[in-house]
């Protein structure tokens, strides 16, 4: 096995841990003196005289403000230099694509987004995805200040070659070189990751959930995912397999799933599940034109006692699935997003109630499950922090 290296006594690694130290207050701060940076960080005032006028020559930082209190020296305030570089991050999910444009501070600069039907061949969505990408970038005056692009696709990836091998959210893949397309396209880094996983990073760094650095994202889309964070940290597994909740068996007895196992989460509240169980509604009668997912939605909507319980069984199945998840790894909480809950209102409580049933009660005590308030937006938002997270993070450690 190899020897675990130690960050005592490396002073270029130690260098570096405090810089991403102090980058981290910045960002989820919005203003600090040296002096408050300092008490903050637990740095002493030199090292943090030393690692500011570094970043100040870097413009990393600018001096936000003058500070006079009282005879006292005046105080720079100090912060994130939103101008110093741009990143791109983008959805490509089952009926929609998003693009956002973040500043090295975090602020939305821009975002585009096109609609269409589930499920369209992968060619379709490829050409949709360039018309996007050529018209967000069109529109932005500072290109040569793109640090990158990131784009997170739902399925099963070579994240690291940039390949989509295989995703439930489309047909005819066949192992497409998504990152070298987008590469050739617009000569900027790329880089890929599982939409799941991407959401999981967009709380983490967008959702307002403050200190909390171990929880689990839920997206409840076309597909079912699960993206995990640990120490602030996104968790991948050995075969970077982590998060497959939708593959979670919730009913021995139920239909076969697309993975070959039988009564996965999947069977019961994927896409495809629903999209065969509103073929089964009376559409006609209530003048609902949308199918799968939405038509349950909206026929629940104007009264249907059908699809009202359909979706109450499909929160109380994902509830099932979550207090597995929480029983085996304890998040610190459980945050839900994705296409599904919109039609919160009727399978949020039903999902609760199944967590409250089945998870350990030690959860329920210092945790919870919430909705995310980022929408629609979680992904991208995730994906675009992905260029950028190399000065908030320093070999997987992230303070």
């Amino acid at each position: 096995m190899a020897k675990k290296q130690t960050l005592v006594g490396n002073s270029i690694v130690l260098k570096e841990v405090n810089r991403v130290r102090l980058l981290n207050e910045l960002w989820f701060n919005d203003s600090y003196s040296r002096a408050e940076l300092s008490k903050k960080t637990g740095l002493d005032a030199k090292t943090i005289t030393n690692i500011c006028n570094e970043l100040l020559a870097e413009k990393l930082i600018v001096v936000d403000k003058i500070v006079v209190a009282g005879r006292g020296r005046p105080s720079e305030m100090l912060k994130l230099n939103p101008k110093a570089m741009y990143s791109v991050g983008i959805d490509v999910g089952a009926s929609h694509i998003t693009a956002i444009i973040i500043d090295f501070a975090g602020n939305v600069i821009d975002r585009q987004s096109v609609s269409f039907k589930p499920i369209k061949s992968f060619n379709f969505v490829v050409k949709k995805l360039d018309a996007l990408i050529e018209k967000l970038l069109d529109s932005f005056p500072k290109r040569n200040r793109i640090k990158g692009i990131a784009v997170g696709v739902p399925g099963i990836l070579d994240r690291k070659d940039g390949v989509v091998i295989d995703s439930v959210n489309f047909d005819k893949v066949a192992s497409f070189r998504i990152v070298d397309h987008i590469k050739k396209m617009t000569r900027l880094p790329v880089s890929l990751d599982e939409s799941s996983r991407m959401m999981a990073l967009g709380e983490l760094w967008f959702g307002g959930h403050g200190n909390i650095e171990n929880f689990i994202s839920v997206d409840l889309g076309y597909g079912i995912g699960m993206g995990i964070i640990q120490n602030g940290l996104l968790y991948r597994g050995v075969n970077e397999m982590a998060g497959e909740i939708g593959h979670i068996m919730v009913n021995p007895n139920g239909l076969k799933c697309r993975c070959g196992k039988i009564g996965c989460l999947e069977t019961i509240v994927g896409g495809k599940a629903l999209s065969d169980v509103a073929l089964s509604c009376d559409f006609e009668k209530y003048s609902v034109k949308s199918s799968g997912g939405k038509a349950i939605f909206e026929l629940a909507e104007k009264g249907n006692k059908k699809a009202i319980k359909v979706l109450e069984e499909v929160g109380y199945s994902i509830g099932i699935a979550i207090a597995n998840v929480i029983t085996l790894i304890d998040p610190g909480f459980v945050v839900v997003g994705g296409g599904l809950t919109n039609a919160s209102e009727y399978i949020f409580e039903p999902l609760q109630n199944a967590v409250k049933k089945y998870s350990v009660s030690s959860f329920r005590k210092n945790s919870g499950v919430i909705q995310s308030e980022l929408g629609n937006d979680a992904c991208a938002l995730g994906a675009a922090i992905m260029p950028v997270k190399e000065y908030f993070e320093s070999e997987n450690i992230r303070l």
